[in-house]
């Protein structure tokens, strides 16, 4: 039953990410892009940020009735995320054999229950304090308070709805935007070095049992690496918000947003 409930909530918040950003991206094709992958981050951040500022003025008892309203109303475009996950289904159906199986592997480890002593130890500490103290409330004693960000945030609403696969989920699609991002969205069923030496690389399986955010932004940082570099006809705002909200995601890619910015300038 526990189970049961963490996938469907789990599926109800990734469709809620899904439809906030898409508010911004108005994306309306049905293929498989870019524009699926940054909605999703793009939900993610505006989540984070909602929760955040209800902490910020101690509305805590809020944040279960917001989501769960943002929920509902999300239901009702739930066809139109659905068509898109079985874009991303039939894409990853023509990889080959090889490919398959170690996304299967990877997949299997969305159930698998955050692990690592970082995460253990501010990830999710911090918001299981807030959820405590039913508000965010600075305690000098502990230096881990301040590390957070808005993940720490974002992590408040997975304990409350017991989601915690949603974390896994988030890895596994920023791994695909990467994918994606590197090799292009064009069908892949010949069985290429380069992307089995992609998805076999040792320590992704690491990056699934974390409550850290590290493929997502690593995944942004090659998105607008890639569309400054192209010179492609991109949507010039869209670029911009993903520079900005890339360091908000994870801090230690503010060098990173900064020599993109200026990589943008010179082409």
């Amino acid at each position: 039953m526990i189970f049961l409930v963490n996938l469907f909530f789990s599926l109800a918040l990734l469709n809620l990410l899904f439809q906030l950003g898409n508010l911004i991206t108005q994306s309306k094709s049905n293929s498989l892009d870019s524009n699926f992958f940054i909605s999703i981050i793009f939900g993610y951040s505006i989540l984070s940020l909602i929760v955040q500022y209800l902490l910020i003025y101690d509305s805590y008892d809020l944040i279960s009735n917001v989501i769960l309203v943002s929920i509902s109303i999300c239901l009702l475009r739930l066809k139109f995320f659905i068509k898109k996950i079985k874009c991303l289904i039939l894409q990853i159906g023509k990889f080959n054999f090889p490919i398959k199986l170690i996304l299967a592997v990877l997949f299997l480890s969305i159930f698998h229950p955050i692990n690592d002593a970082d995460s253990l130890g501010y990830h999710l500490f911090i918001p299981k304090e807030i959820i405590t103290k039913e508000k965010f409330q600075w305690n000098n004693s502990l230096y881990t308070f301040g590390l957070f960000g808005i993940g720490e945030f974002f992590n408040v609403i997975l304990i409350l709805f017991k989601s915690s696969y949603l974390n896994n989920i988030l890895q596994l699609v920023s791994l695909l935007f990467l994918f994606f991002e590197l090799f292009g969205y064009e069908p892949k069923s010949n069985l290429d070095f380069k992307y089995l030496s992609f998805f076999g690389i040792p320590c992704l399986i690491y990056f699934f049992f974390g409550g850290k955010p590290h493929l997502m932004a690593l995944a942004m940082s090659v998105f607008l690496y890639r569309k400054t570099l192209k010179d492609e006809h991109f949507n010039q705002f869209l670029f911009f918000l993903v520079l900005v909200i890339l360091p908000l995601i994870k801090i230690n890619f503010l060098l990173s947003s900064f020599l993109l910015f200026i990589l943008y300038l010179k082409n």
